[in-house]
């Protein structure tokens, strides 16, 4: 399994893959540390590199928030995924579910996916 980490990711979509080494991957977990805010943040990850998405009004493979001052490890066993990707892997976070609006505090991100 491989993972990406951005020990800072915020509203600006990132990339963790540009693109991919394989035809198509599949979404096999994440960890996000929210500790340091306390607000909600919302996780949301594209299987498009950073340059085709437009926060707010690309459709994510995966969105999940994360509890204001919490962490959160999530990894899915060999047979599920969160999601698929096929041309990059890219995630912002924000304050709301659909919203551009940074936390007040960067995210650490790790995503798993093979």
């Amino acid at each position: 399994m491989n993972q990406e980490i951005q020990s800072a990711l915020s509203n600006t979509v990132t990339n963790f893959r540009a693109t991919l080494p394989t035809g198509i991957a599949s979404l096999k977990g994440f960890s996000v540390n929210n500790i340091a805010n306390a607000a909600t943040t919302y996780l949301s990850v594209f299987g498009v590199p950073a340059a085709s998405v437009v926060l707010g009004t690309t459709v994510p493979i995966f969105q999940l928030p994360i509890g204001a001052q919490s962490a959160v490890l999530e990894t899915a066993n060999k047979n599920n995924f969160l999601g698929q990707m096929s041309t990059g892997l890219s995630a912002a976070v924000t304050t709301t579910e659909t919203g551009t609006t940074a936390p007040s505090t960067a995210v650490r991100v790790v995503l798993y996916f093979e």
